[in-house]
């Protein structure tokens, strides 16, 4: 059996029964590494059986984690997919049918994989929902995962990760997002990507925070590559990210709704303002505007946008805007 490794130093792993991860303290993480029972989401080592609310030995808790865009249809919270694309089984890598899989990525090392194709997880989703029962509001989230990738195929994929609080409006993190290579290698095998993000969330006590992975083709022909989630980890904090370096660096951005402009205010100079849709598309950047100066995007549909502000001393901060 693996070892959970966290990137965020050394912490107690923490679960009880609920319909989804339950994070009843702060500052400790919580991991899902599909290896063994985690409550409300996967009960024994997964096994690629599908998807319940009160799951059989080795499926997934469907009140926890639930996948949309296969040509079975979209399973809700709650539902239960036990055949077909929801139900692909075991497998090394290297399948062609597509669905859902458990992975083994590593001796005995099983992660939530998907096979996409035409019809399958081109578009889709995969939603984790992470419920705040610390008795506090949290302010803050750590996250990280790996992200495994079997490139036997010449067609890259994007994956974009966002959030949400109601599981409808969802906020893009771009830092999170990766673009599989085109070309299959010349020897396939799964090859690890980590990802990690700290971010700013405000979280009242007995409310969910939903995280979304949304898989899609890139580029090139032919296959697809399958890709798999393993060693999924959140914290929260009731404290927001960077109060020391907030309090020397102070980054507004306004009038926030805008029509046409708005203006980033800092006390260090801007490197690069990156402006991202709901979709993860990158819709405009802008390079070494002048603090205050206006920045004109009266030519974006109306919409949520993050702001995504690099400062010369390599700090970034990203921002919730609205063009109305």
């Amino acid at each position: 059996m693996k070892t959970v490794i966290l990137l965020v130093g050394f912490f107690m792993v923490c679960f009880l029964s609920f319909a989804q991860v339950s994070i009843t303290e702060l500052n400790v993480a919580s991991v899902i590494d599909f290896d063994q029972t985690v409550s409300g989401i996967n009960e024994g080592q997964f096994n690629g059986s599908g998807f319940a609310p009160v799951p059989a030995a080795g499926q997934i808790n469907s009140n926890g984690i639930i996948v949309t865009g296969l040509s079975d249809g979209n399973l809700s919270f709650g539902e239960t997919q036990t055949a077909g694309d929801f139900a692909r089984g075991a497998s090394s890598g290297g399948v062609s049918t597509g669905g859902m899989y458990a992975f083994e990525v590593a001796t005995d090392n099983y992660a939530l994989g998907v096979q996409p194709i035409a019809s399958d997880f081109t578009p889709g989703d995969l939603i984790f929902k992470v419920t705040n029962n610390t008795g506090s509001q949290v302010e803050s989230v750590v996250l990280s995962f790996k992200l495994y990738i079997y490139n036997d195929e010449d067609r890259s994929s994007k994956f974009i990760f966002s959030s949400s609080l109601d599981n409808v409006d969802y906020f893009h993190n771009p830092d999170l997002d990766y673009v599989t290579p085109e070309a299959m290698d010349a020897s396939p095998g799964w090859v690890l990507v980590e990802r990690s993000l700290s971010f700013d969330e405000s979280i009242p006590n007995g409310t969910s925070l939903y995280l979304k992975c949304t898989g899609d083709d890139e580029g090139g022909a032919d296959s697809r590559d399958e890709f798999a989630i393993d060693d999924f980890s959140i914290i929260f904090s009731s404290t927001p990210l960077n109060v020391d370096q907030l309090t020397e660096v102070t980054v507004d951005v306004a009038p926030n709704p805008f029509c046409e402009q708005f203006c980033i205010e800092s006390d260090e100079n801007i490197q690069f303002v990156h402006i991202y849709n709901s979709a993860g598309d990158c819709v405009k950047k802008v390079m070494n505007p002048v603090s205050g100066h206006p920045i004109q995007a009266g030519d974006l549909p109306e919409g949520i946008y993050m702001v995504k502000i690099t400062l010369s001393d390599g700090i970034t901060q990203t921002h919730k805007i609205m063009k109305k």
